[in-house]
């Protein structure tokens, strides 16, 4: 019988960011974000050739968007030697600012790793979802950032890097994705990437609604603010409900119980909080 394996790993929204080098010479980011409860669930099996689906659902469970192949992934399992048949389910937005590709990976990897029965060791599996986000340019610092939960500050950068975690903001956050933004065309972009380095903010939150401050300042100084987003925020504004843009979307994310009406006015609002933990092991069979 065919051993089944699956795996969930939450989603990460960053409100900002600044590129840097790794001591060991890789790419990787400083910044800060929300670890939330949204995030993927991927399924694993034996195949002898290596196929990937990636499936969005409604709140209806209704397939709204299905993907053959997924270079992140195909890379990862290649790493681990194996050849499987791997399916992600999630249901926010692709593409558009929830770290659903670092999560689609932490959770393959921990999946693949169950199912070919290959003894990683934690270390090991966040490492290679780390090096296959890197290697395809689909995120920065989502990895590390979904390997536990809280809203975060990411002070140094990599899989190793020192990451302050808080997990004191207990209200839902409400989010609304207009449209995506390829996260590759902003981290290959040197005139960006050095606008986002002046922008970037000294120092970590004390406080969520400081966070929100924060990588709203940031939104707008580093020039990568959307007119839809600041129409947006600007009527969060109104209501004195902190928001801001999602890094890297064409979105806004908001804090506190008032959100999802405001957010409502622009399109559908995608409802969830801040995650208590990190990805994890759900079945093996």
């Amino acid at each position: 019988m065919t051993k089944i394996s699956k795996a969930f790993s939450p989603g990460h929204i960053s409100g900002y960011f600044c590129p840097k080098t790794c001591t060991n010479g890789d790419k990787g980011s400083i910044g800060g974000g929300i670890v939330i409860t949204e995030g993927v669930t991927t399924t694993v099996s034996y195949s002898d050739k290596t196929a990937v689906e990636i499936i969005r659902r409604g709140d209806d469970n209704k397939i709204l968007t299905k993907i053959s192949g997924s270079p992140p992934i195909a890379y990862a399992l290649r790493r681990m030697n194996v050849t499987a048949r791997v399916q992600t389910e999630c249901r926010l937005p692709l593409g558009s600012g929830f770290g659903l590709s670092a999560a689609a990976l932490l959770s393959a990897v921990t999946a693949a790793d169950d199912c070919f029965e290959c003894g990683y060791s934690t270390e090991k599996r966040e490492a290679l979802a780390y090096e296959a986000e890197v290697y395809s340019s689909s995120g920065l610092g989502d990895v590390p950032a979904a390997t536990g939960g809280g809203y975060i500050c990411r002070k140094t950068p990599g899989l190793n890097g020192e990451i302050i975690r808080k997990f004191d903001a207990d209200e839902e956050i409400a989010a609304v994705s207009l449209s995506p933004i390829p996260t590759e065309e902003i981290v290959k972009n040197t005139k960006i990437l050095e606008d986002t380095r002046k922008a970037f903010p000294s120092g970590c939150p004390g406080g969520i609604e400081e966070f929100f401050r924060m990588s709203k300042k940031f939104a707008f100084e580093s020039g990568l603010m959307t007119e839809d987003a600041e129409k947006i925020i600007r009527a969060c504004e109104e209501e004195s409900v902190p928001a801001s843009m999602t890094m890297l979307g064409n979105g806004v994310f908001a804090y506190g119980n008032p959100a999802k009406k405001i957010l409502s006015r622009f399109g559908s609002v995608y409802v969830m909080k801040i995650s208590e933990s990190g990805y994890s092991l759900l079945q093996s069979k």
